[in-house]
């Protein structure tokens, strides 16, 4: 999974074009491709990094499995899940809009390369300003869903 994440994803596009055809599905099979590496990786570390002295509390108070998992370990690893969440949306909408301004298959990607072609400078600066708060938005909705989850351990 590593070396996946390292290697550049975006080459993987002629495969799905392969698979899909030309059309919105390889777009969105790209962004989860792009968008689940971090994510799981972060997952993994994440749970991963959980002090054994937690598991111990677990057992010691006869949490089940279930309870173990969401009351205990993901509470634990939030601010690395989250960062993988964070990563991994960020890197799916990045590939979203880079390959719908390569193929001009429509979109914010579409947008942002007609204003280009065109010689628009101001509507460039205004996709490319969307895309921003966009990306912002996402950071806060996550921001949100962090603490949430963090307070309900806390």
């Amino acid at each position: 999974m590593v070396a996946f994440y390292s290697a550049p994803a975006i080459l993987l596009y002629p495969v799905f074009l392969t698979f899909f055809g030309e059309g919105s599905m390889t777009v969105i099979v790209m962004a989860v491709v792009l968008g689940s590496v971090p994510i799981a990786i972060n997952v993994a570390v994440g749970l991963g990094s959980i002090a054994a002295i937690w598991r111990k509390v677990g057992r010691s108070l006869n949490a089940t499995g279930r309870q173990m998992f969401f009351k205990i370990m993901v509470p634990a690893a939030m601010p690395t899940i989250a960062t993988g969440f964070r990563l991994g949306l960020t890197f799916a909408l990045v590939g979203v809009i880079a390959l719908e301004f390569l193929t001009y298959s429509g979109g914010l990607g579409k947008l942002v390369s007609w204003r280009y072609f065109v010689f628009d400078t101001d509507g460039v600066y205004a996709a490319i300003i969307l895309v921003a708060v966009i990306a912002v938005l996402i950071n806060m909705a996550l921001n949100a869903m962090e603490s949430r989850v963090r307070s309900r351990w806390e």
